[in-house]
């Protein structure tokens, strides 16, 4: 019998050690940020008012952050930051849970732990996303980013309920102290590395605001970086997020009760799933601007589906829609970052992966906003409508920048990445 002219990823054992330690720890992530939520709720005051100081703690944070979390894992390499960020996160969570366990929580403690997890998070982020085309080759980085995807999503699906049943059986300081506890796999297969899988750099001679601006130019430089993050952030930006549009629509325009709206959101989370499990079932990913067709059918789908959502008059027409549009998103989002950590300079991946981190925790929170002010003079549905139709149009005046033989043919300079 001949070998399979594919490569798979269990022939890569580090990233499947990588991806079972990371699927337990979003667990734990997903559960600390429920913890978080029910906590917001819980304290005196206005339970939106509490949410939104928590959420604005933590976007300033991604906000101030995320660009120097690409320096510092330019400077050094993606395992070397993640061997000091994933303790830290570690013991930020046992030390938040052993203060709830002893004290009477407060809205300046629960945004202080938010502010300082997010800070952790925001150097963390750029540093996973570049770790991994050191775990997998470059033409099985689509199918192992659409794992990682998967496994966030089933985390996003098990951590809430986990979080529930703990809280309500064994008390809120639980949480924190289980999602402390699952760290450690993250960090055994990290300290199982006999050496870092990725060369370690010089020292640069410039300050970090100088590193900032160089991984800047770089994707302002580069055609295929810079559009694949504006179309994305596009996407984030206009494309609506669950946690805001549903319980609007699903209360203003299907009429649908607290229990039914659980039904919208875990068709989204079905979607995503299913979008994930193409990913990885995908072949091809080796070849040159196969991620930049994925993005384009993707984010194509994503419009779609958020139009016909936005005149859905039922809940089984309204689930559908959300089902593809969840598909769409993770599809979209995986080719994305597979686009980023393809093209990057080795040198520079650190920084340009902390914009998508930047985009990610930080265009969707301002889209949100906008939205919501749109949302007090403007019908809900034609609102819905006009975000699938800027998603649309911008995204797709980007992302024809994404296929490498199209851009040559319209005279576009790609820049040398044979150095």
């Amino acid at each position: 019998m001949t070998a399979s002219p594919v490569p798979h990823l269990r022939q890569h054992p580090a990233f499947r050690s990588w991806w079972l330690a990371l699927g337990v720890s979003n667990i734990g992530t997903w559960m600390q940020v429920i913890g978080i939520s029910l906590l917001a709720l819980r304290l005196p005051g206005s339970p939106a008012l509490n949410l939104g100081t928590v959420s604005l703690v933590q976007a300033i944070a991604f906000g101030l952050f995320s660009l120097g979390g690409g320096v510092i894992t330019d400077r050094s390499t993606p395992r070397r930051v993640l061997l000091f960020t994933q303790p830290l996160g570690l013991l930020l969570a046992l030390g938040f849970g052993v203060l709830l366990a002893h004290h009477p929580p407060t809205l300046f403690l629960l945004a202080a732990f938010a502010f300082l997890s997010a800070v952790v998070a925001s150097v963390d982020g750029p540093a996973r996303a570049a770790l991994l085309p050191t775990l997998v080759p470059e033409e099985l980085l689509m199918r192992a980013g659409a794992m990682l995807t998967l496994g966030v999503n089933v985390a996003s699906t098990a951590g809430p309920l986990l979080a529930g049943w703990v809280a309500g059986h064994l008390g809120l300081p639980a949480v924190f102290f289980l999602n402390a506890a699952s760290f450690a796999g993250v960090i055994i297969v990290l300290a199982r590395h006999a050496k870092d899988p990725g060369a370690s750099h010089a020292p640069s001679r410039v300050s970090p605001w100088a590193s900032v601006l160089e991984g800047l130019a770089v994707v302002r430089k580069d055609v295929l970086l810079r559009s694949a993050l504006l179309s994305y952030g596009a996407l984030l930006v206009f494309g609506p997020s669950p946690s805001f549009i549903l319980p609007l629509f699903g209360q203003k325009i299907l009429g649908l009760h607290q229990g039914q709206l659980g039904a919208l959101f875990a068709a989204v989370g079905v979607g995503t799933i299913l979008g994930a499990l193409g990913g990885v079932a995908s072949r091809g990913e080796g070849q040159e601007g196969q991620e930049g067709r994925f993005f384009t059918v993707g984010l194509t789908v994503w419009a779609a589906a958020l139009g016909a959502f936005a005149w859905s008059g039922t809940l089984v027409w309204a689930a559908l829609a959300l089902t593809v549009l969840g598909a769409a998103r993770s599809v979209v989002g995986t080719s994305a970052t597979a686009i980023l950590q393809r093209h990057a300079p080795e040198e520079q991946r650190g920084r340009v992966m902390s914009l998508n981190t930047l985009i990610l925790n930080g265009g969707r929170p301002v889209g949100d906003a906008l939205l919501a002010l749109l949302a007090a003079w403007l019908p809900l549905t034609l609102l819905v409508t006009g975000c699938a139709a800027a998603v649309g149009l911008t995204g797709w005046g980007l992302s024809r920048h994404l296929h490498p033989q199209k851009s040559a043919e319209d005279g576009l300079d790609a820049p040398d990445r044979t150095g």
